[in-house]
């Protein structure tokens, strides 16, 4: 979608009919699911219009962040900060045996989440959509 028409569509002043139509006869033109990418897109396009701030995220992040019952509970912009800054943690070789410690990924996310503006209740729920196990979380979260 050009750059204009996405402003227009955040703005309101472009309607879902016409951005789908617009997805769907420019961006993915002659392209074999045209009609099924240009509904993802719109999918996407609906949540940034719902959520300023958050125009950078993918339809796979938006489908992540509904299925994991964070909606309303934990900000759609804490939700997508906490994946991407975890989803490139690797973890840490504290003993120098040249392997990544057990739970050292996890014990990453776990402070990475600690330091964020949360109640212990919403640092346990994102910290569950992120893959943590709640006993994991239960033994190793330092807001427990």
């Amino acid at each position: 979608m050009h750059r204009s028409t996405f402003r227009k569509y955040l703005a309101g002043k472009v309607s879902d009919a016409e951005a789908f139509e617009i997805l769907a006869e420019y961006k993915y033109f002659g392209k074999e699911d045209a009609e099924d990418k240009a509904a993802d897109e719109l999918e996407r396009l609906q949540f940034v219009r719902a959520n300023p701030g958050t125009e950078d995220i993918s339809v796979t992040q938006v489908r992540n962040y509904r299925a994991s019952g964070l909606e309303g509970f934990v900000s759609p912009e804490n939700f997508f900060e906490a994946a991407k800054a975890t989803a490139a943690m690797q973890g840490v070789d504290a003993d120098g045996d040249g392997r990544i410690d057990s739970y050292s990924k996890v014990m990453q996310k776990l402070e990475y989440i600690d330091a964020m503006d949360l109640t212990a209740q919403q640092k346990t729920a994102l910290a569950r959509s992120l893959g943590i196990n709640e006993k994991t979380i239960k033994r190793k979260a330092p807001w427990y």
